[in-house]
């Protein structure tokens, strides 16, 4: 194994100052700067490599006011709580204010929207992700191939429609150039709830999420390797063992709130925002080949948290790794704290690590002849823990919001929803120890919020919902001609009824007699015994 050439001194930097940013409590990231170490030498040699590694010191465990006797909605109303809804309601309404509508044939007038309210509509909204349906209308219908008859009882469709159309996150009337100020109040609340709900266990992983949004959007983004290819990207941090999503940050561009570190570029400055509650605490970070670089690897190694994670081979820093190899074998060299290893496997893998040796370990697979496939120590733990976020998106996408909208803000809303919802529920399994789905977690939460809120009908408008189904669509009806009571002896005729509801003059020699309704043989007579609305 040759030894190789490459860049930076910042080992020995790292090193002289590993002491005074342990006792360090504030990190001032912005402060760093590593731009000044780039055309420093760093050495690159082979021989046995033993990582230096940090003893965790976090202590895993729930931070939220939970019980083991905690219903599923206590979960969800931890993240999504009063205050939250009280401020949706707040600027909903706010914006009806700011954008009347005039009078709407066959609609009522606007009236403002109430937490009890908004609450079922949110529950409402997440129905429909469990039970999709091609138009919102259809969830209202009366035909029997579609109806669903729990969205009529807790809602009006115009009412729903009414608060969907005016549903707003902050106010209108404030200037502010952030590109996400529609929706800015929602994220820093989430963003602080999805810190403060646990603290995580050793492994962590950061990578990207994308919400599907095909509109225009000037920080719209395209990945090909997403199942939804265009929309809004996320960086999401996640746990690896007990899957919770611990922060995020939306990506606008150059706009982007973070605090760019000079020497480490977009992606480690990314890392080092999402990684700094998490900094000198023991912690295992697996990246992508987007974020992985000697440089970052170095930093985080300074403020005591390991890295592993593949890397590119054109990337700035890395030794040459040019060898020929067959496969199952591996190329590598080190620094003092920091491993690259080429290994050679149906294409060559480059892993950058400081945590793993150049050992080989059992992946738990077999080959066709029956043999045992072992694979890296390194390669094998980053399969393990890097699908953390795929794994979040992969349960979300079975009961998302997938309805079109014109506002992106609004596509965002319910994708953090989402995200809240799927964050109760990975508490709720870790206290309650409970293999429920998440489906049927959610539909927990949307009962228990039809329970404790009720029915958002008003009473005064169509039939109360428990009253049963009028007789004439149950009893057993035969038509019969109008009895003659003429004095000359004529048939008989009268209005047919259903006629008269559509506005429409028709008479008949028919009725039913047990109804007392005159009725047109055979359309109207089966309309007026079949339907309820005719």
């Amino acid at each position: 194994m040759e030894n190789r050439r490459t860049s930076s001194n910042l080992q020995e930097n790292i090193t002289n100052s590993q002491s005074d940013l342990s006792s360090s409590d504030e990190i001032d990231l912005g402060s760093l700067d590593l731009s000044a170490h780039q055309s420093s030498p760093r050495i690159w040699t082979t021989g046995n490599f033993s990582p230096r590694l940090y003893e965790f010191i976090g202590e895993p465990g729930i931070r939220i006011s939970t019980t083991e006797n905690s219903h599923p909605l206590e979960y969800f109303e931890a993240f999504i709580d009063e205050a939250m809804v009280n401020h949706i309601v707040e600027e909903t309404n706010r914006y009806q204010l700011q954008n009347p509508v005039g009078e709407r044939q066959n609609m009522a007038s606007w009236k403002d929207t109430s937490l009890p309210e908004m609450y079922s509509f949110l529950a409402i909204i997440m129905l429909t992700g469990i039970l999709p349906k091609n138009r919102i209308r259809d969830y209202w219908s009366t035909d029997n191939l579609l109806s669903t008859p729990i969205f009529s009882q807790i809602f009006t469709r115009n009412r729903f429609q009414d608060i969907l159309r005016f549903l707003h996150f902050s106010n209108n009337d404030l200037a502010d150039a952030d590109r996400l100020v529609k929706i800015k109040p929602i994220i820093i609340a989430l963003k602080d709830k999805f810190s403060n709900c646990t603290n995580p266990t050793k492994n962590l992983c950061i990578d990207e999420s994308l919400m599907l949004w095909k509109g225009r959007l000037a920080f719209k983004q395209y990945i090909p390797s997403k199942r939804n290819r265009f929309g809004v990207k996320l960086f999401e941090i996640v746990d690896c063992q007990t899957r919770v999503v611990l922060d995020f940050i939306i990506y606008t561009g150059s706009t982007t709130n973070i605090e760019v570190i000079p020497g480490i570029g977009i992606s480690g400055s990314i890392v080092m925002e999402l990684m700094k509650p998490y900094l000198h605490k023991g912690h295992n970070l697996f990246v992508d080949n987007w974020y992985t670089s000697p440089n970052l690897f170095d930093l985080l190694h300074r403020f005591q948290t390991g890295a592993c994670g593949t890397v590119r081979q054109n990337r700035g820093g890395l030794p040459t790794l040019t060898s020929r190899l067959t496969s199952g074998h591996i190329q590598f060299s080190k620094t003092n704290n920091m491993l690259a290893l080429k290994w050679q496997d149906k294409n060559e893998v480059f892993m950058l690590s400081t945590i793993h040796d150049t050992s080989f370990g059992n992946s738990g697979k077999t080959s066709q002849t029956g043999q045992i496939i072992y694979k890296p120590v390194c390669v094998i733990d980053y399969t393990k823990n890097m699908g953390a976020v795929d794994g979040v998106d992969m349960q979300i996408s079975s009961s998302e919001y997938i309805r079109k909208s014109i506002k992106w803000y609004k596509k965002l809303f319910f994708h953090l929803l989402d995200l809240a919802s799927y964050d109760s529920y990975a508490i709720y399994r870790m206290q309650q120890r409970d293999t429920v789905a998440f489906s049927e977690f959610r539909l927990e939460i949307i009962r228990a919020v039809f329970e404790k809120y009720g029915s958002q009908r008003s009473t005064s408008v169509g039939r109360p919902m428990n009253q049963p189904a009028p007789l004439r669509l149950t009893e057993r009806n035969f038509p019969s001609y109008i009895p003659n009571v003429d004095s000359n002896n004529r048939i008989c005729r009268r209005r047919c009824v259903v006629c008269s509801s559509h506005q429409v003059r028709t008479v008949t020699t028919y009725i039913c007699t047990e109804c007392d309704a005159p009725l047109c043989v055979p359309v109207c007579f089966k309309d007026y015994h079949t339907k309820l609305h005719y």
